[in-house]
Order: C-alpha cells, then structure tokens, then sequence
C-alpha cells in the first residue's frame, strides 16, 4: 500500500506493518488460549496440536495462547505435542497418525476445521470416537465443522463484527479527518461448543 496514499483506508481481517494504516483484527491468541482452557477444565491434560503452516501469524498467534493456557494450568508442552500441517484435511489425518502412535493424548487441538475432519477420518478408520475416546477441537467454525459426527467444537471468526468495525472506524476517518486517530483493534472471537469435547473424570 503506498505510504503516501491520500484516501481513507483501513485493513479488515488483515494487518500490515505500517503503523499509519488502521487495522481490523481477531484475537487469534486469546480465543486459542479459551479453547485450550476449555479442554483442561473437560479434564485434559495431555493435549495435542496440529498447527497451521510453521512460519505463519495465525499459527504462531494460536500456538501463543495454546502455551499460556497450558503454562498458567501447570502443564508443560514438549516439541513432539506440535505437529504443522498445511491447513488442509489431508494434513490432519497424517500428523494424527504419528501423534497418536504409541501417545496417551486424550485431545486434539487442530488449528482449523479442515483438518479436524481430517482427524476425524483417521479415528473411524481406528475404530475410534471423537468425543468418546479422544476429543478433537477446531477452529473457524466452518459450515462443514457442524455437520461433522458428532458436530465440532470450534473457534468462531467475527466476521461481521469485523466489517462493522471497519465501517465504523473508517467513518469516522471520513466524517472528522482533522480528528482522527489510527486505531489497531482486535475483535474477539466466538466460542461454539458442540459435541467433540468429551469430559474426563
């Protein structure tokens, strides 16, 4: 985006280096960090993640609050509990094949939907429940996450609140340019909690 740009402009569901620019967000970390809480209060202990691709924000920002919900409940995270996969089903089925492999993992935390289905695939072909015999967690609440069996426990993305936002904000940059300051807000994520999730006792 040019530096010297001379019309409103504001990124939504994106970010950017330039501090000029205002930025529309979702909390990524925080939204990780409730869902990894969720599952400890179910119980878990020994929880997987198949991330997203290594070097990407999103995955960092959701392994950020995966660690924190595991570090403020006491409980330590080796390398081998993290497996990267590239976002799609295939991926999910592959890395729950080597992290349940001799494992006493009760959940999985995948860092999309697409590939918890792919986790899912993998557990009927084991014979195995989610839900019942381990649990498996989402995100991005995808049309397909709900229809899953038994129906997903996801991370919902605001994407409403996230345009509205940015309407807001750059309504204001419009209607009182001489008072308008950058703003980098975050917008919270939602919580759907379906039937993934079983309770350890």
């Amino acid at each position: 985006i040019p530096e010297n740009l001379d019309v409103p402009i504001i990124l939504a569901y994106a970010f950017t280096d330039n501090k000029d620019i205002s930025t529309v967000e979702f909390d990524d970390e925080k939204a990780a960090c409730d869902l990894t809480k969720h599952l400890i209060k179910n119980g878990h202990k020994r929880i997987a993640v198949i991330a997203g691709v290594k070097d990407n924000i999103h995955t960092g920002r959701r392994l950020e609050g995966f660690k924190k919900a595991m570090k403020e409940n006491g409980l330590t995270v080796k390398d081998s509990d993290i497996k990267f996969g590239n976002w799609y089903t295939e991926s999910g089925y592959e890395n729950a094949k080597l992290l349940l492999k001799d494992s006493d993992y009760t959940a999985i935390f995948c860092f999309n939907d697409l590939m918890a289905a792919g986790v899912y695939d993998y557990l009927y072909e084991k014979k195995l429940v989610p839900g019942k015999d381990i649990s498996v967690a989402g995100y991005d609440n995808r049309t397909m996450s709900q229809y899953l069996k038994p129906a997903l426990t996801t991370v919902e993305i605001p994407l409403y609140d996230i345009g509205r936002k940015s309407a807001e904000i750059l309504l204001n940059q419009i209607n009182s340019p001489e008072n308008f300051e950058v703003q980098h807000h975050f917008v919270q994520c939602g919580f759907i909690e379906r039937d993934s999730i079983g309770e350890l006792k």
